[in-house]
């Protein structure tokens, strides 16, 4: 699974106004140049590069930046690493008019199947 850099500050696109694309495209390329770390000293780097040269450019950055920065120095705010751990399963929940064998049969066979398909390319949308 691919990682970019807004999951890893757990940035929320959605919420950016418009017009930040430029600041993300340096966030971006500064991520890329410390080898797309998550350790917190290297995203510290990394937006700190990117708020020096938004701030060279005359390009306004979205407030997350600054807040991120701040909060990995203070050791407030942990990066997402994406996911970790085993491979996705299903779980059904017991139900009252299911018997609990058919749920752990259906279960099993989902997750079977989950098992059997074959990864899904991840596609990057570059803003």
């Amino acid at each position: 699974m691919e990682t970019n850099i807004e999951s890893v500050l757990n940035i929320d696109l959605q919420l950016l106004g418009e017009g930040n694309g430029p600041a993300l495209v340096i966030l971006e390329a500064a991520w890329e140049a410390e080898g797309r770390s998550t350790q917190p000293e290297k995203l510290i780097r990394v937006l700190k590069t990117t708020l020096d040269r938004c701030k060279l450019r005359g390009i306004t950055y979205p407030r997350i930046f600054l807040r991120r920065k701040g909060e990995l120095t203070r050791r407030e705010f942990k990066p997402s690493t994406g996911f970790s751990g085993g491979p996705l399963r299903f779980a059904a929940p017991k139900h009252s008019k299911i018997p609990v064998d058919w749920l752990r049969t259906a279960t099993e066979e989902f997750n079977a199947n989950l098992d059997a398909k074959l990864e899904m390319p991840v596609v990057r949308k570059r803003v």
